[in-house]
């Protein structure tokens, strides 16, 4: 899956992966079903519900990072502006963009360059942002849902060896 690579001060860089699981493992936790619409799970998948559940979060980006994003959208201050207004400006779209990862980021940003008719405001960044970033806390909050039922109604399969046969039934 995707990596991403980001830098936390000047001498060492950050490496964060997505989590990779099965495709059907993945669909499950995307789906909206609620807690009893989800099948009960199997010990094999919940410990792989608890290693996606253990995977860091990505870290947040760094100004630098946005600086550029938004150079790329050309989000700045007409010519007449000053100095100090776009200093201003500056300040106060990396204010308002510091609390997202990078990865939601370049979520957001991916998808207004797709599907944007004009340069977006800050404001549509953080919105899309804010989505990408609400999609894994839902996948993770899924994620605990599943384990919680497994953890409530999961019984292992009778061998059958152990099975009743009809015809100890009948007498």
């Amino acid at each position: 899956m995707g990596t991403e690579i980001t830098t936390t001060n000047q001498t060492s860089l950050t490496v964060w992966r997505k989590p990779s699981w099965p495709d059907a493992l993945q669909r499950l936790v995307s789906s909206p079903s609620s807690y009893e619409g989800f099948p009960v799970v199997g010990p094999k998948t919940v410990e792989q519900l608890q290693a996606y559940l253990a995977h860091p979060e990505p870290p947040l980006a760094e100004p630098s990072w946005i600086e550029t994003q938004l150079f790329a959208f050309k989000i700045k201050p007409h010519k007449s502006k000053s100095d100090m207004d776009w200093a201003l400006l500056l300040r106060v779209n990396l204010t308002a963009l510091s609390d997202f990862s990078r990865v939601d980021l370049g979520y957001a940003f991916g998808r207004l360059m797709r599907e944007s008719k004009w340069f977006p405001d800050v404001s549509e960044i953080v919105e899309k942002a804010e989505y990408a970033r609400w999609q894994r806390e839902f996948r993770k909050k899924q994620a605990k849902d599943l384990i919680m039922k497994h953890q409530r109604e999961w019984r292992a399969p009778i061998p059958d060896d152990q099975l009743c046969k009809p015809e100890d039934v009948a007498s």
